[in-house]
Protein backbone atom coordinates (compact mmCIF):
# COMPACT_ATOMS: atom_id res chain seq x y z
CA UNK A 1 0.00 0.00 0.00
CA UNK A 2 1.36 3.39 -1.01
CA UNK A 3 -0.02 6.73 0.10
CA UNK A 4 1.07 10.19 -0.96
CA UNK A 5 0.35 13.30 -2.93
CA UNK A 6 -0.12 14.04 -6.60
CA UNK A 7 2.23 16.83 -7.72
CA UNK A 8 -0.68 18.79 -9.24
CA UNK A 9 -2.64 18.62 -5.97
CA UNK A 10 -4.60 16.11 -3.97
CA UNK A 11 -3.82 12.73 -2.50
CA UNK A 12 -3.41 9.25 -3.94
CA UNK A 13 -3.58 5.72 -2.58
CA UNK A 14 -2.35 2.59 -4.34
CA UNK A 15 -3.17 -0.87 -3.03
CA UNK A 16 -1.67 -3.74 -4.99
CA UNK A 17 -1.31 -7.48 -4.64
CA UNK A 18 -0.39 -10.34 -6.94
CA UNK A 19 -3.97 -10.67 -8.20
CA UNK A 20 -5.41 -7.14 -8.20
CA UNK A 21 -4.74 -3.43 -7.73
CA UNK A 22 -6.68 -0.29 -6.91
CA UNK A 23 -5.56 3.30 -7.44
CA UNK A 24 -7.37 6.32 -6.08
CA UNK A 25 -6.35 9.68 -7.54
CA UNK A 26 -8.01 13.11 -7.22
CA UNK A 27 -9.43 12.44 -10.71
CA UNK A 28 -11.08 9.13 -9.77
CA UNK A 29 -10.74 5.49 -8.77
CA UNK A 30 -9.40 2.68 -11.01
CA UNK A 31 -8.80 -1.00 -10.55
CA UNK A 32 -7.42 -4.05 -12.31
CA UNK A 33 -7.83 -7.77 -11.77
CA UNK A 34 -4.92 -9.88 -13.02
CA UNK A 35 -6.74 -12.88 -14.47
CA UNK A 36 -7.66 -13.71 -18.05
CA UNK A 37 -6.36 -11.46 -20.83
CA UNK A 38 -4.21 -8.93 -18.98
CA UNK A 39 -3.79 -6.67 -22.02
CA UNK A 40 -7.42 -5.57 -21.45
CA UNK A 41 -6.53 -4.20 -17.99
CA UNK A 42 -5.23 -0.79 -19.08
CA UNK A 43 -6.31 1.09 -15.96
CA UNK A 44 -6.38 3.94 -15.24
CA UNK A 45 -7.59 5.45 -18.53
CA UNK A 46 -4.95 7.46 -20.45
CA UNK A 47 -2.09 5.85 -18.48
CA UNK A 48 -1.27 3.09 -20.96
CA UNK A 49 -1.63 0.44 -18.27
CA UNK A 50 -0.10 1.88 -15.09
CA UNK A 51 -1.57 -0.82 -12.86
CA UNK A 52 -0.27 -3.53 -15.22
CA UNK A 53 3.20 -1.96 -15.13
CA UNK A 54 3.13 -2.02 -11.33
CA UNK A 55 1.96 -5.64 -11.49
CA UNK A 56 4.91 -6.48 -13.78
CA UNK A 57 7.28 -4.93 -11.21
CA UNK A 58 5.63 -6.85 -8.39
CA UNK A 59 5.74 -10.06 -10.45
CA UNK A 60 9.44 -9.46 -11.18
CA UNK A 61 10.18 -9.11 -7.46
CA UNK A 62 7.93 -11.96 -6.29
CA UNK A 63 8.84 -14.53 -8.95
CA UNK A 64 12.41 -13.52 -9.77
CA UNK A 65 14.18 -13.79 -13.11
CA UNK A 66 13.63 -17.50 -13.61
CA UNK A 67 9.83 -17.54 -13.13
CA UNK A 68 8.84 -14.09 -14.43
CA UNK A 69 8.66 -15.24 -18.04
CA UNK A 70 11.26 -14.75 -20.75
CA UNK A 71 13.87 -12.26 -19.49
CA UNK A 72 17.04 -11.04 -21.17
CA UNK A 73 19.58 -8.23 -20.92
CA UNK A 74 19.03 -5.79 -23.79
CA UNK A 75 22.06 -3.62 -23.03
CA UNK A 76 22.54 0.02 -22.18
CA UNK A 77 19.80 2.30 -23.52
CA UNK A 78 18.95 5.98 -23.15
CA UNK A 79 16.25 6.45 -20.54
CA UNK A 80 14.45 9.23 -18.73
CA UNK A 81 13.98 12.90 -19.45
CA UNK A 82 17.74 13.42 -19.67
CA UNK A 83 18.32 10.30 -21.84
CA UNK A 84 20.90 8.93 -19.41
CA UNK A 85 22.27 5.57 -20.52
CA UNK A 86 21.20 2.76 -18.20
CA UNK A 87 21.14 -1.03 -18.08
CA UNK A 88 17.91 -2.50 -19.43
CA UNK A 89 16.35 -5.90 -18.77
CA UNK A 90 13.43 -6.95 -20.96
CA UNK A 91 10.80 -9.33 -19.69
CA UNK A 92 7.86 -10.92 -21.48
CA UNK A 93 4.78 -12.32 -19.79
CA UNK A 94 1.20 -12.68 -20.99
CA UNK A 95 2.27 -11.41 -24.43
CA UNK A 96 3.47 -8.04 -23.10
CA UNK A 97 6.96 -6.57 -23.08
CA UNK A 98 8.27 -4.83 -19.97
CA UNK A 99 11.56 -2.95 -19.84
CA UNK A 100 13.23 -2.44 -16.49
CA UNK A 101 15.92 0.28 -16.28
CA UNK A 102 18.63 0.30 -13.61
CA UNK A 103 21.13 2.97 -12.53
CA UNK A 104 24.78 1.94 -12.90
CA UNK A 105 25.99 3.58 -9.70
CA UNK A 106 23.31 2.36 -7.28
CA UNK A 107 21.49 -0.49 -9.00
CA UNK A 108 18.22 1.34 -8.30
CA UNK A 109 15.25 0.57 -10.54
CA UNK A 110 14.87 3.95 -12.26
CA UNK A 111 12.12 3.13 -14.71
CA UNK A 112 9.63 0.73 -16.20
CA UNK A 113 8.17 0.76 -19.68
CA UNK A 114 5.22 -1.55 -20.36
CA UNK A 115 4.26 -2.29 -23.97
CA UNK A 116 0.85 -4.00 -24.02
CA UNK A 117 0.99 -4.44 -27.82
CA UNK A 118 3.47 -3.80 -30.65
CA UNK A 119 1.46 -0.90 -32.09
CA UNK A 120 0.66 0.88 -28.80
CA UNK A 121 2.64 3.54 -26.92
CA UNK A 122 4.02 2.22 -23.62
CA UNK A 123 3.19 3.23 -20.10
CA UNK A 124 6.41 4.83 -18.89
CA UNK A 125 7.27 5.23 -15.22
CA UNK A 126 10.42 7.07 -14.15
CA UNK A 127 11.47 6.70 -10.52
CA UNK A 128 13.60 9.19 -8.60
CA UNK A 129 14.29 10.65 -5.18
CA UNK A 130 15.06 7.33 -3.48
CA UNK A 131 14.44 7.12 0.28
CA UNK A 132 14.50 4.49 2.98
CA UNK A 133 11.05 2.94 3.54
CA UNK A 134 10.67 -0.02 5.89
CA UNK A 135 14.38 -0.80 5.60
CA UNK A 136 14.31 -0.76 1.78
CA UNK A 137 15.61 1.86 -0.64
CA UNK A 138 12.53 2.78 -2.71
CA UNK A 139 11.57 5.61 -5.05
CA UNK A 140 9.65 8.48 -3.53
CA UNK A 141 8.87 10.25 -6.82
CA UNK A 142 7.10 8.56 -9.77
CA UNK A 143 6.62 10.33 -13.10
CA UNK A 144 4.08 8.46 -15.25
CA UNK A 145 3.79 9.18 -18.97
CA UNK A 146 1.86 7.71 -21.88
CA UNK A 147 1.89 8.68 -25.56
CA UNK A 148 4.47 11.41 -24.89
CA UNK A 149 2.11 13.09 -22.41
CA UNK A 150 2.36 13.24 -18.62
CA UNK A 151 -0.30 11.21 -16.82
CA UNK A 152 0.65 11.95 -13.20
CA UNK A 153 3.56 12.69 -10.92
CA UNK A 154 3.23 10.93 -7.59
CA UNK A 155 5.16 11.71 -4.41
CA UNK A 156 5.06 8.67 -2.11
CA UNK A 157 4.87 9.54 1.57
CA UNK A 158 4.41 6.04 2.99
CA UNK A 159 5.05 2.52 1.71
CA UNK A 160 3.52 -0.39 3.56
CA UNK A 161 5.13 -3.34 1.82
CA UNK A 162 3.39 -5.94 3.98
CA UNK A 163 -0.12 -4.41 3.95
CA UNK A 164 -2.72 -7.13 3.68
CA UNK A 165 -0.26 -9.94 4.40
CA UNK A 166 -0.78 -11.99 7.53
CA UNK A 167 1.84 -11.22 10.12
CA UNK A 168 4.02 -13.99 11.44
CA UNK A 169 3.31 -15.37 14.88
CA UNK A 170 5.61 -13.97 17.55
CA UNK A 171 8.69 -16.07 18.16
CA UNK A 172 8.87 -16.29 21.95
CA UNK A 173 10.41 -19.73 22.20
CA UNK A 174 7.32 -21.26 23.87
CA UNK A 175 5.57 -24.33 22.44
Amino acid sequence: KLVGKVETGGAFELITSADRAELTLPTGHSGAIYTGDLSDQLSPPRSGGLLLAINAWQRFIDKGLRRFGEVYYLGKLPHGADNRVEDCLVGYFEGMETRFFFADETGDLTGIELFTADDVDPCEISFSDFKEFEGRRLPQRWLIRHAEAPFAELVVETWNVNAGKPSAAPQDGAN
